[in-house]
């Protein structure tokens, strides 16, 4: 019955072990864009978040897009922030996005 109990344990130890390794997620920073015109007054209206598929050309304009959704009264979003995520199952990537992060500003007209 003891040896029963010690190859079940020995079974669960190499079933966790191998689903650790079969399937993971990294996150890879790609880009950092920082806002170029300091001496520009804003109002900072907060964070923006959003996920593309890899290989969309048009992933920065649905950013803005989805920053002026949130905030509509956002003219452009700084310090933008782009993470590649990228899923592996048996060390073959299955999915890539990119993660898009920034601030949300307001410029204030002199």
């Amino acid at each position: 019955m003891k040896k029963f109990y010690q190859r079940i344990g020995i079974g669960v130890l190499i079933a966790l072990i191998g689903f650790s390794v079969i399937g993971c997620v990294s996150t890879t920073p790609i880009m950092y864009v920082t806002h170029s015109n300091a001496t520009a007054d804003f109002i900072i209206l907060g964070e923006v978040t959003h996920q593309a598929r890899q290989g969309r050309r048009q992933g920065l304009i649905d950013f803005l897009d989805v920053a002026r959704r949130e905030f509509p009264e956002a003219d452009w979003v700084i310090n933008i922030m782009v993470d590649q995520r990228e899923t592996l199952f048996f060390s073959l990537p299955i999915a890539t996005m990119n993660v898009f992060r920034g601030t949300a500003v307001k410029f204030i007209n002199p």
